[in-house]
């Protein structure tokens, strides 16, 4: 058929073809053709406040044995919670009026003789010493300096952007990240936008609160859309706002005959323009459609692959999944590339590996630009904004360990809020992590009683405080626990898959697994064992056919398999389409099968990378190489390095973490997880012609000081302020086998210091298993060795670490100690 023929018979079959991809505003600073902003909405151009005093008025909530406890609105917004109320959020503080610092104490009966207060989401807290009477307006003041950092952003004069980088941007709302355009009121914004036949604009808009209540507050504003047609301006509608929700607004745009409009949007303020910090929320020009596109992304975190029915579970853990799946390409042989979230999400969402995120674009990025609507509703303290991980989406929601039944309600309801927009949803079920919070009903479904010594809401702590000999005892209720929230998830996301439908194209995955013990260990984020990095995954969409996949694959495949899918482009990125696999090509399994797949980003104790290539697997830690036959040794229990060819492993490890191996010399002292013990005060690592490069392991609560190259030596210092690295990796200038004249100096905090000078009895090899010590220093009960370990190159963008509003929650979690 020719091309004239084709397309008489598109006409005759009522064809049409699809509209045109969606028009974010926010996402196209190059057709913003005018932007007029106040310079500022502050009262008089004032800085916003740090403090302020706390007015009331002041409930009593509580009285005995002379004392009592006093309830107030919190003053002040945007604060940080963390997932408990027995530390204060970081950066909130209560004074008194001479600036005496009132101590937090969630006891409302502790320190008697004392003030003390506490606050949680919108209300403070005061309970005056014994014999102190009620609190009066004025008398406690409240300060959060983060609100007034986040307020200046907001009024452009304080921030030093340019107006288009201040307007388009992403805001902080209660606990979502939401894109869209800054426009303080009075404010005009005009955009040359396409103009198909039916096109609509959609957005939400409201006043973003101030960093504090001082008085003054914003008596609300209003916008106003117009269109330029061919009889010039036209006013399509004005909308208040004002700053307790959301207001939404869809308008259709009248025809034109060119294929672009101009669009103007404007703020006008209420009575005044105190305050009035107007945000419109993903601004969007678009052809509603009758038949739009779901892509919906299930990530259930800790998800171990055999605790999943279709994967073999002894229990009927997912019969829901089960059947949903019999539809599905299933992936039996799935892997993580850390065993620990952060890492493994960002290079599952982009394609690449973690310390890569900023340098290519998300999946996210990719659909926005690609107009499709995004959102992402998160609960694992990894995942919040503090680790830059909303970047990309149109609508991101945060909250720590929110329930499967809570996430599942707000992905349908945004679902049903753009039901005639292209939209792509991530929902995270956070149930099989601990700490489990499995509902009622399912509380002894498989579990009964905890054993004696374990609580029943138990944490990481809990478990890693089981001595060995109790662990075959406790191991039986805790998988049951683990089990039980697995089921409850696959209740939950059951609803989810039905509100989404058949025809959405959909991918479940977990981030990574969980161990119970099987290699001494417990939980995840420690190891490289398959328990923690096998995981399920499973792609169902409109014309693919169910099967079944063993073809080794990893979690970085999938970015690149749904842009594929979705026919948009995958260049530079270093996972493979899975695509040609899911439709059963013979030549892409052959060409995948015998591809290294990566493994890496350890979490705690000693640094581990690895590579998992033709049913084996290498593993590289604390100085030692291990390679396990996963065909003949599933469970991972003997090492046959020593009749392996470990040099062919290191090429491996280069191509499958696409860098050079490098053979490093790796510094370690006695100490747990990530941190040295503090006895030493200093360390300098010299070598005749230096180093290259000095770096140590991720370091979550950000504890460690970092050592820095100085002539010849690595040296890193305490000072009293930060522990020191567990590990350090130097990258030796010249031969890294090379020793001679190497030098390790250990200095205690008294000043007093030991060096060595060892020197190895034999040549060094990286192609040898065991550990090749070079040098070894001990001061006291302080033991500092120097070997070898063989690495992929270090990364110029180490994962993010240490932010204060993030360790408050990875605290509640169990990670920070």
């Amino acid at each position: 058929m020719n091309a004239r023929g084709a397309l008489v018979w598109l006409a005759a079959a009522g064809c049409r073809a699809p509209p045109p991809p969606a028009f974010h505003l926010d996402r196209h600073p190059e057709a913003l053709e005018a932007l007029s902003l106040p310079p500022g909405s502050r009262p008089e151009g004032s800085p916003p406040p740090e403090e302020v005093p706390l007015q009331g008025p002041f409930r009593e909530v509580w009285a005995e044995e002379g004392l009592a406890r006093y309830e107030a609105a919190l003053p002040v917004h945007g604060v940080f919670w963390g997932h408990s109320d027995k530390v204060p959020p970081p950066g909130l503080a209560v004074v008194r009026a001479d600036g005496t610092p009132v101590t937090y104490d969630a006891d409302r009966a502790a320190r008697p003789l004392q003030d003390t207060w506490r606050a949680w989401e919108d209300t403070v807290w005061i309970r005056p010493a014994r014999g102190r009477p009620a609190p009066t307006a004025g008398e406690y003041r409240v300060r959060y300096p983060p609100g007034a950092r986040t307020e200046e952003t907001m009024n452009l004069a304080l921030t030093g952007r340019t107006p288009e980088v201040f307007a388009l941007r992403s805001v902080a709302v209660a606990h979502e990240t939401r894109r869209g355009v800054l426009l303080p009121a009075p404010a005009e914004a005009t955009w040359t936008v396409p103009a198909p036949r039916g096109a609509v604009l959609d957005l939400e808009a409201r006043i973003l609160l101030p960093a504090a209540d001082e008085g003054p507050a914003s008596d609300g504003a209003g916008i106003g859309v117009s269109v330029q047609g061919d009889d010039g301006w036209t006013e399509l509608a004005t909308l208040p706002v004002d700053a307790a929700t959301w207001t939404r607004l869809t308008v259709k745009l009248p025809r034109s005959r060119g294929s672009t409009a101009r669009l103007h949007i404007g703020t006008a303020p209420g009575g005044d323009p105190l305050l009035d910090y107007v945000f419109v929320a993903d601004p969007v020009v678009h052809v509603p459609r009758r038949h739009p596109r779901r892509l919906l992304l299930v990530f259930v975190d800790t998800l171990r692959r055999d605790h999943v029915g279709l994967y073999g579970s002894e229990r009927d853990t997912t019969p829901r999944l089960d059947a949903w799946a019999r539809d599905a390409v299933v992936f039996d042989d799935a892997r993580s590339t850390a065993p620990w979230t952060l890492p493994s999400v960002r290079s599952t969402l982009s394609g690449v590996a973690p310390d890569r995120w900023d340098a290519v674009a998300s999946l996210p990025e990719r659909l926005s630009d690609a107009g499709w609507t995004t959102a992402a509703f998160v609960n694992n303290a990894y995942l919040s904004g503090e680790t830059g991980m909303e970047e990309g989406w149109d609508r991101y929601r945060y909250r720590l360990l929110e329930s499967a039944t809570a996430q599942v309600d707000l992905a349908t309801a945004f679902l049903r809020q753009h039901d005639r927009q292209d939209v792509a949803v991530l929902v995270q079920f956070m149930d099989p992590h601990l700490p489990y919070r499995e509902p009622a009903r399912l509380r002894r479904f498989w579990a009964g009683d905890a054993p004696a010594g374990l609580p029943e809401a138990f944490g990481r702590a809990d478990l890693t405080a089981v001595q060995a000999e109790r662990r075959e005892e406790v191991r039986p209720w805790v998988l049951a626990r683990y089990d039980q929230n697995v089921r409850y998830v696959d209740d939950e996301v059951s609803r989810l898959l039905a509100d989404f439908g058949d025809d959405a194209t959909v991918v479940f995955f977990s981030d990574h697994g969980e161990e119970f013990w099987e290699h001494g260990g417990v939980e995840h984020g420690h190891a490289l064992w398959d328990e923690l990095l096998r995981v399920p995954l499973i792609l169902r969409a409109p014309g693919l056919r169910a099967r079944r996949v063993s073809t080794p694959v990893s979690l970085r495949d999938l970015a690149p398999t749904l842009l594929d899918l979705l026919g948009l482009p995958v260049e530079g990125l270093e996972g493979r389409s899975l695509l040609p696999l899911a439709r059963g090509d013979r030549g892409a399994a052959e060409a995948l099968a015998h591809r290294p797949l990566p493994a890496g980003d350890t979490l705690y104790d000693t640094d581990a990378w690895g590579v998992v290539l033709d049913g084996r697997k290498w593993i590289a830690r604390a100085g030692r190489q291990s390679v396990f036959d996963l065909a003949a040794d599933p469970e991972e229990q003997e090492d046959v390095a020593p009749a392996s060819d470990l040099g062919a492993w290191h090429r491996a490890l280069a191509q499958a973490w696409d860098r050079e191996a490098v053979v490093a010399w790796r510094l370690e002292g006695r100490g747990r997880n990530r941190i040295a013990a503090p006895a030493v005060g200093s360390l300098a690592l010299c070598r005749s012609g230096g180093f290259l490069r000095a770096w140590y392991p991720y370091d979550a609560a950000g504890r460690a000081a970092v050592p820095v190259l100085d002539g010849e030596c690595v040296r890193v210092s305490s000072l009293g302020t930060a522990g020191l690295p567990r590990e350090i990796y130097a990258l030796p200038a010249g031969d890294p086998l090379d020793p001679t004249g190497a030098v390790l100096e250990v200095a205690a905090l008294d000043g007093t210091s030991t060096s060595s000078a060892t020197v190895p009895a034999g040549p060094l090899d990286p192609t040898a298993g065991p550990r090749q010590m070079l040098l070894e220093a001990r001061h006291g009960a302080a033991a500092w060795t120097v070997d070898l370990q063989v690495v992929p190159a270090p990364p110029d963008a180490p994962l993010p670490s240490g932010a204060p509003r993030l360790l408050s929650h990875l605290e509640a979690l169990g990670y920070v100690e």
